[in-house]
């Protein structure tokens, strides 16, 4: 029988081993249809994520 803290790590696993096997799925795809432009795509949120957190952050805490 399996105990809860194991069953979380099967089902943390599990979630994350299915999302990057979907993750791959789509990447594949958008490479297939778009080609190198889909690493364009992939690395621009990438790049503004981090940007966009720290203007965020000095709005907050500068009022």
């Amino acid at each position: 029988m399996l105990t809860t803290a194991q069953l979380g790590g099967l089902s943390r696993f599990a979630v994350a081993y299915l999302g990057s096997g979907v993750l791959g799925l789509v990447t594949a795809g958008l490479w297939a249809t778009f080609g190198p432009y889909c690493l364009v795509l992939l690395l621009a949120p990438a790049m503004v994520v981090p940007c966009v957190h720290r203007s965020a952050r000095r709005v907050g805490s500068g009022g």
